[in-house]
């Protein structure tokens, strides 16, 4: 794992598919009558049914949570595990077929659903009790499908409970519910001009100016756009304005209440017709409403951090197309497969980064003292080489600990069962860590991204 500069499965799940055999992959948390009812009630009478049904067979099969019945892009980190405890029990299961992560989407961006949700959905039944409903949806007729209809009422287990307070987003990179920081000018480009794209898929007739303003949020991205467009038959560009027959800027404004998410619009004027239309849409985090400052300002002004909702310390992770150099050099390595892992740590914070490949795992740790990490964005590569079954080829975990007393304890229980040689991990290791990140409260944030290696590249799961 070398270093360089969204929902995620809980950690300690993660860690236990990775490094374990695959009948105790989420024992760390699935590990109560939820777990057992799973086992012993739903997956047997759901495999034979997604197998053998003709209804079924050659579909593929969306794993999603849901809220008041319908798919959300915000859950917990314990529907997460339930998901990923059906979907690794179901792929053992002749002729059923699941959707690891999204479908491809097509030249528009637009998603291409599976045939069929499975849908979990969790919410409190009394002050005690909670119950799990498990339902599927038919995508074209948007009807429930009768026959599959699973329910539990129970309570969790503390850790159950701590993870389904714990919440995540599932939504696209740079939509309202998950939007881009907005330093992150590069990817902000590229949804830009994947829009452009998609609205003038002939590209543009004539030459197109791209239009900075006073803001230099915006017109860091714009210089970013006008690399993206360099390299792309889209649009000529010119340097010129008066002989420009288009003109590109972006227009800012904020989503909602407050000013923590600032909606970015692209909008495209054609000069000759004085006409202007808004061609791309990205939502972003910490953008500055103030104009470019001067080279002074620059000089004497503070190191300055995003606006963030209260309380949070890193954003989820987020997976990256991985240039062909260093570690991932195909000349190198034949046949090497790479990604790129970006995140923001969003407030100073002790900062830990764990990666696992191979059923190994290593870890930023082992050198390192405990010092406190700058708020800013972080990108890590990772080689993930192809592993046999159905198991997760790979993984990045990365922990946020704004205590000081607890990043220690952290840090000693990481590099105990990461960097001793010989290595020093007892069998309790990973369900130790499960149980630290659970009791650090809103001291500790942690996020996840598993990866798998396919014939089209690396691909989140």
């Amino acid at each position: 794992m070398s270093r360089l500069p969204e929902p995620a499965r809980a950690i300690g799940v993660m860690l236990l598919i990775l490094l374990t055999p695959m009948a105790a992959a989420d024992s760390g948390l699935l590990n109560g009558t939820l777990g057992r009812w799973l086992d012993t009630e739903v997956l047997p009478e759901l495999g034979r049914t997604l197998g053998e049904h003709p209804r079924f067979k050659g579909e593929t099969i969306k794993l999603v949570s849901l809220d008041g019945g319908q798919p959300a892009d915000r859950a917990s980190r314990l529907h997460e595990a339930v998901e990923a405890h059906l979907t690794l029990r179901l792929l053992e299961t002749s002729g059923v077929r699941i959707a690891w992560s999204d479908q491809p989407l097509n030249r528009c961006g637009i998603d291409l659903p599976p045939a069929y949700l499975l849908g979990v959905e969790i919410d409190p039944d009394g002050s005690a009790y909670h119950r799990l409903n498990i339902r599927m949806i038919d995508v074209s007729e948007s009807v429930w499908v009768s026959g599959i209809s699973h329910s539990w009422r129970g309570r969790l287990t503390a850790a159950e409970s701590a993870a389904l307070r714990q919440s995540v987003t599932r939504a696209a990179a740079g939509s309202v519910d998950s939007p881009l920081p907005v330093r992150s000018g590069r990817e902000i480009a590229k949804i830009l001009r994947r829009h452009l794209n998609c609205a003038h898929p002939q590209g543009l007739d004539g030459p197109v100016y791209i239009a900075q303003g006073e803001n230099a949020d915006l017109n860091r991205i714009l210089a970013s756009l006008r690399t993206e467009l360099a390299t792309t038959p889209i649009a000529a560009l010119s340097s010129d304005e008066d002989g420009a027959a288009w003109v590109l800027d972006l227009d800012s404004a904020a989503a909602g209440t407050g000013n923590q998410v600032q909606q970015l619009g692209l909008m495209l004027t054609q000069r000759s017709r004085g006409a202007t239309q808004q061609v791309a849409t990205v939502y972003v985090s910490g953008a500055r409403s103030r104009p470019s400052p001067s080279t002074d300002e620059i000089a004497n002004a503070p190191p300055s951090h995003p606006a963030v909702p209260a309380g949070a310390l890193i954003t989820d992770l987020r997976l990256y197309p991985a240039e062909d150099e260093g570690i991932c050099d195909t000349g190198a390595a034949r046949g090497n497969q790479c990604a790129e892992v970006g995140f923001e740590l969003l407030t100073p914070a002790y900062l830990f980064v764990l990666s696992s490949s191979s059923r190994r795992l290593s870890t930023t740790a082992c050198d390192r003292s405990l010092v406190e990490a700058s708020a800013g964005e972080r990108r890590f590569r990772i080689r993930v080489p192809p592993s046999p079954g159905n198991l997760p080829d790979a993984g990045l975990y990365a922990i946020a600990v704004h205590d000081r007393t607890a990043a220690k304890k952290l840090a000693r229980h990481i590099r105990t069962g990461v960097c001793s040689r010989p290595l020093n991990r007892s069998e309790s290791w990973l369900a130790e860590l499960d149980a630290m990140l659970a009791d650090g409260g809103t001291a500790v944030q942690w996020r996840a991204i598993h990866l798998t290696h396919t014939m089209n590249g690396v691909e989140r799961l």
